[in-house]
């Protein structure tokens, strides 16, 4: 159910950089996640994994979703973008509100 983590995630940037990201993001990573699951045997593999725990697949394209979203804030927002903990770029949640 890529939709949810994709909503999930522009929630958490949203909550975190302290602004309402468009929703139209969030189609857009469920889209994105949709594709590659579709045309790469490699991603379909990491997103299909349950290797360490049962939710290692789910983890997994939380950062995915993650770094296309820090690549979309660089592109399209980057002084959101420079407000983000470098790890975001690597898929990580953000830890603390920066407020």
């Amino acid at each position: 159910m890529p939709w949810v983590i994709a909503d999930s995630v522009i929630g958490e940037a949203s909550r975190f950089l302290n602004t309402d990201l468009p929703v139209e993001w969030a189609d857009a990573l469920d889209e994105k996640a949709e594709r590659c699951f579709a045309r790469h045997q490699q991603f379909r593999r990491l997103i299909s994994s349950n290797r360490h725990h049962g939710n290692a697949g789910r983890d997994k394209l939380y950062q995915f979703m993650r770094h296309w979203l820090a690549s979309r804030l660089q592109r399209e927002r980057p002084a959101l973008y420079r407000l983000l903990p470098w790890e975001y770029s690597l898929g990580k949640a953000p830890r603390l509100s920066r407020h």
